[in-house]
């Protein structure tokens, strides 16, 4: 496996856990909040992994999005479906990125940026970081966590990607 597959492979296997966690809870859990104020509700922990990708295209490689989009608005309650839609496209516009980066000799176009490896590194831990909230606040609920969200979000090569059989 190249070091474009592999790191075009870890960025779908992160993109396949943020999907199996959502796949995994109701609807229902979408609006559970850790918060008093009542923002951070877990659909929106999801949408703003979304948004924080749209932003990132948005200023580097616009042309990259589609006609007329735009960052999803936090304030109206998604389902897991347009959730996931949401996840699956910015996931595939951000892998169009990190090729770009690649294609440019590791480095992206904005200096700012670093490398390759420096974005995915970033991108990661701030979805990871998120994550970490979304279990506290299923588990702060009394959520009753399957294997598959136990054990199965630790093993990333269980999530297929467009790379998985190089």
């Amino acid at each position: 496996m190249t070091l474009e597959d592999q790191i075009l492979s870890t960025w779908y296997e992160n993109n396949g856990v943020n999907l199996e966690i959502l796949e995994t809870i109701s609807e229902e859990a979408l609006a559970w909040t850790t918060s008093k104020r009542g923002g951070g509700t877990i659909g929106y922990q999801f949408t703003h992994i979304h948004n924080v990708r749209f932003w990132r295209l948005e200023t580097a490689a616009k042309d990259l999005l589609l006609p007329n989009e735009e960052s999803v608005k936090v304030e109206i309650p998604l389902e897991t479906a347009n959730i996931k839609r949401l996840l699956l496209q910015s996931a595939d516009q951000f892998a169009q990125y990190l090729k770009r980066g690649i294609d440019n000799n590791f480095m992206m176009k904005r200096k700012s940026e670093g490398g390759v490896l420096k974005t995915l590194t970033r991108v990661v831990a701030h979805e990871a970081h998120h994550r970490g909230n979304i279990m506290l606040t299923l588990k702060i609920h009394g959520y009753k966590f399957p294997d598959n969200l136990k054990w199965n979000i630790w093993d990333w090569s269980r999530y297929e990607t467009p790379y998985s059989s190089k």
